[in-house]
């Protein structure tokens, strides 16, 4: 990451802001980008926006095979006019992503540095002033993972990571819905809301996560109960000035980032 990550998971991480269009995103990134003398995931490499030399289009854009087979109607609905905005500006080309064991390699990474993370709040016994049930059974679970499989999951890591870059490289940015569903009641978790009605995208998250690529997501329209959707472009490792070109362009078309609900 370019900008110091909190205290979960050190290797898989990533913080970026949260603005009202790209545009925003690009000004605030460039504002707290650059390394941290006290935290050893950052880098020393040069970054600025607007870039000297931006991406030009037609940009080359991958979309994930079934991204949209097991989504909400208005996310697959909103997706797809997407991409028809998009197909100004850029190529498509549909790609498939690979049957390898991310989300496996993920979990054991998180769950056994989230372990460490914890471990005081866990041996105090504060865990139990959580509110969650499962979180406070669920780490002390964390605290014995064994460590070869923490270790087999960081050489494995290495590995999957070459495999997504050589799956990306030949584009500017992978485009995907954001979730799944809208965005849901705030009175139950995601899983509840999605999970129970069987709905998943191929987002390329768990991949993506692995590897520590830089993503954004913008609004692309509105669906049950009049919440919004979310579009996704995913770019390569410190490609961070591509993914905002892309997104800015896609803003630039549409006016979903303008909305607002009435307060």
């Amino acid at each position: 990451s370019r900008a110091g990550a909190m205290a979960l998971s050190w290797t898989l991480d990533k913080l970026g802001p949260m603005c009202r269009s790209a545009d925003c995103c690009g000004l605030v990134l460039d504002a707290i980008a650059g390394p941290d003398p006290a935290d050893a995931t950052t880098v020393d490499r040069p970054f600025s926006y607007p870039a000297e030399e931006a991406l030009k289009p037609p940009f080359k854009l991958a979309v994930l095979k079934g991204a949209v087979e097991k989504v909400q109607p208005a996310v697959k609905t909103n997706y797809e006019k997407s991409l028809e905005v998009i197909k100004d500006f850029a190529t498509l080309e549909e790609i498939e992503e690979p049957d390898s064991p991310y989300s496996l390699v993920v979990g054991t990474i998180l769950s056994s540095e989230a372990a460490a993370a914890f471990e005081d709040l866990v041996l105090s016994g504060e865990i139990q002033h959580v509110v969650d049930p499962r979180t406070r059974i669920g780490a002390y679970a964390l605290q014995v993972v064994p460590a070869k499989d923490y270790i087999n999951a960081m050489r494995l890591r290495v590995k999957l990571q070459k495999e997504i870059d050589a799956l990306i490289a030949p584009f500017d940015a992978i485009v995907t819905p954001t979730q799944a569903a809208v965005a849901h009641p705030s009175d139950l978790k995601f899983g509840e809301y999605a999970g129970s009605r069987g709905l998943r995208t191929v987002n390329f998250r768990q991949p993506g996560n692995l590897a520590g690529l830089p993503s954004i997501s913008v609004p692309n329209g509105f669906g049950e109960d009049n919440m919004p959707t979310g579009l996704q472009f995913v770019g390569r490792a410190f490609d961070e000035n591509k993914i905002l070109t892309i997104a800015n362009k896609f803003q630039s078309n549409t006016d979903w980032n303008l909305k607002h609900p009435n307060i």
